[in-house]
């Protein structure tokens, strides 16, 4: 719940996350909650350069998930 209440990103202002200029790779695991499914199409929507991934037979705790998969993305958009 502690997360939860962290908030969403709702809290981010539209301009600034718009600002971003870099690529931004969006993981979602395809068994995650969908309040976090939500975060990732709505942060998709103002990053101009986001990509959202989705990681089959993931939840949210997709590194512990599927570890290969995790990796594979992550190390695509870090070189």
């Amino acid at each position: 719940m502690a997360e939860l209440d962290a908030g969403t990103g709702e809290e981010l202002a539209v301009e600034v996350v718009a600002s971003i200029e870099m690529p931004v790779l969006l993981l979602e695991g395809a068994l995650s909650q969908k309040v976090f499914r939500n975060s990732s199409t709505r942060l998709a929507r103002r990053l101009p350069h986001a990509h959202v991934q989705v990681l089959p037979g993931a939840s949210h705790m997709m590194q512990f998930d599927a570890p290969t998969d995790y990796e594979r993305a992550v190390l695509s958009v870090a070189g």
